[in-house]
């Protein structure tokens, strides 16, 4: 009787440690927990599909296309890498532009407004780093 008691006694102070290990692990929440709207976010574009996409000018005129979306270490900033100036898939050279400055219009169409390819091509080339 009295190994009975010992046993269970153990099992109870083992199972208490336990639990009280668990909910230190849980204790910590260093991310904010935000509700999201899932139909609106559904209903956005994924990054997937726009890689490789074609972007127009206010004019409907080829600019580019989606090379990649970057976001900085901090998270905060995202940005489009996009590829200008190529012709059948030469000389194409990457540029980076403020995601803000991109719009996603009517029938799934990517346009960067008011510019062209020669204003994108004064901006300076871009790289990817080695990390």
């Amino acid at each position: 009787m009295r190994k009975s008691i010992l046993l269970v006694t153990a099992a109870i102070i083992g199972t208490g440690m336990l639990t009280a290990d668990a909910n230190a692990l849980g204790a910590v929440q260093p991310v904010e927990i935000s509700k999201i709207d899932i139909h609106t976010v559904s209903a956005g574009y994924r990054a997937s599909k726009s890689i490789g996409s074609k972007v127009l000018n206010d004019t409907g005129e080829k600019i580019g296309t989606i090379n990649d979306l970057l976001v900085t270490r901090g998270g905060k900033e995202p940005y489009v890498v996009l590829s200008v100036g190529e012709f059948l898939g030469l000389g194409d050279r990457l540029v980076v532009v403020h995601y803000d400055s991109i719009r996603f219009a009517a029938d799934n169409k990517i346009v960067f407004p008011g510019d062209s390819m020669e204003g994108l091509k004064m901006l300076p080339a871009s790289a990817y780093a080695k990390e």
